[in-house]
């Protein structure tokens, strides 16, 4: 687990990490072109590519595959005091390319470590529905945040638009966050939307 600066969490958890994106395939690929998860990858994976004994194999793989880290599911138990621990933020947990054992380790580790609270957001919320009532306790979804994209150059959402979605949400009973880089620089905390689910 790594400590972050992302204002919701305390940690960022990737237990599984990559996706192929809607529809998408090892063969075809089909991610966000603004994925910031993805940025990452590619950029950590060029680091380490001077140093590989085979360069030519190096451009063939694909630092963003789905891929289960078995040897991470014991990270949270690890960690004593409560925190917030924001799962899978370098894929979806939840996308149609993660296998459902894969899902069912995660929760498990979930369920171990009962002293967290746990955080899934995913763009396939229709999955979900797949794990009702094998949810554990801890675990927290749906709960909507909204926000300019994360990184370099981020675009801000058009005010309507999350005027728009706040007021869905509000009808639907859904706790929503909005991001720091929504408000000016400075404004006081009691005008900001920053609502948590109950875990």
């Amino acid at each position: 687990m790594n400590k972050t600066k992302i204002e919701w969490t305390d940690f960022t958890w990737n237990p599984v990490t990559g996706c192929w994106g809607p529809g998408g395939t090892a063969e075809k690929p089909n991610r966000c072109p603004y994925c910031y998860a993805q940025k990452i990858a590619f950029r950590f994976w060029e680091r380490f590519r001077p140093t590989h004994d085979h360069p030519e194999l190096w451009a063939l793989m694909d630092p963003f595959a789905p891929t289960f880290h078995p040897d991470r599911l014991s990270q949270p138990a690890k960690t004593k005091k409560p925190s917030k621990i924001f799962v899978v933020s370098m894929g979806d947990l939840f996308g149609d390319w993660v296998d459902s054992v894969w899902i069912n380790a995660v929760l498990g580790a979930c369920g171990r470590a009962p002293q967290h609270v746990y955080q899934f957001l995913t763009k396939n919320p229709r999955r979900l529905e797949q794990w009702n009532g094998l949810w554990p306790p801890n675990c927290i979804e749906p709960w909507a945040i909204i926000g300019a994209q994360t990184g370099s150059g981020p675009v801000k959402p058009k005010d309507e638009c999350v005027s728009g979605l706040i007021h869905q949400y509000r009808a639907a009973g859904v706790p929503i966050f909005l991001k720091d880089n929504l408000y000016p620089p400075g404004a006081p905390s009691t005008v900001k939307i920053q609502e948590w689910p109950n875990p």
